[in-house]
C-alpha cells in the first residue's frame, strides 16, 4: 500500500495504482486517472514521491493554471465591452424625446451619426453571426477535466 497526500489528507492506494507504470510518467497518469473522478486536483497536479521507513508516499502538488478555462473563453472574458452602437444612438434618441426635445430638427442632426451607427452595427452583427455559425458547426469535444462539484 501506498499513502497519497491530498489537501492536507492522507488516503491509502494499491501500489499498483501508485506504480503501475513502467515508467514514472505512467506510473503519474495512471495515479491521475484513478483519482481524478474524486479528487479534481489532480487533473492538473504533480506528485512527489518518497520513500519513508519503507512506506511509499505521494503529494500531489497543485499547479497554477488556467482553472480549466480554455483559452478561447479567457479571450472572450478579456474582450473589452462595448455597446452596439446603433443602440448608443437609440438610447441618446430616447433621451431627447424624454425630455421634450425629439422634433425633425434634432433628427436631421443627427441623421449622419445614425448612419454611421446603422453601418457599424450591421458590421458587428455580420461578425456576430460568423462567429455563430462556427461555434455551431464545431464538434463537441470531450474534457479530461472533472467539473468543480461532480
Amino acid at each position: 500500500m501506498a499513502t497519497v497526500k491530498i489537501e492536507g489528507q492522507e488516503y491509502q492506494i494499491d501500489d499498483t495504482i501508485a506504480n503501475g507504470g513502467a515508467t514514472v510518467q505512467e506510473s503519474d497518469q495512471l495515479l491521475r486517472d484513478a483519482l481524478r473522478p474524486n479528487f479534481e486536483i489532480a487533473a492538473g497536479a504533480t506528485f512527489q514521491r518518497e520513500m519513508r521507513n519503507g512506506q511509499h508516499y505521494i503529494t500531489l502538488v497543485k499547479q497554477p493554471g488556467p482553472k480549466g478555462i480554455s483559452r478561447l473563453l479567457s479571450i472572450l472574458l478579456e474582450a473589452p465591452a462595448s455597446i452596439n452602437p446603433i443602440m448608443q444612438v437609440s438610447c441618446e434618441m430616447h433621451l431627447l424625446e424624454a425630455r421634450g426635445a425629439f422634433d425633425l430638427p434634432a433628427v436631421l442632426e443627427a441623421q449622419p451619426r445614425i448612419d454611421d451607427a446603422l453601418k457599424r452595427g450591421d458590421g458587428e452583427d455580420r461578425h456576430i453571426a460568423a462567429a455563430l455559425r462556427v461555434l455551431t458547426a464545431a464538434r463537441a469535444v470531450a474534457s479530461s477535466d472533472v467539473p468543480s462539484g461532480l
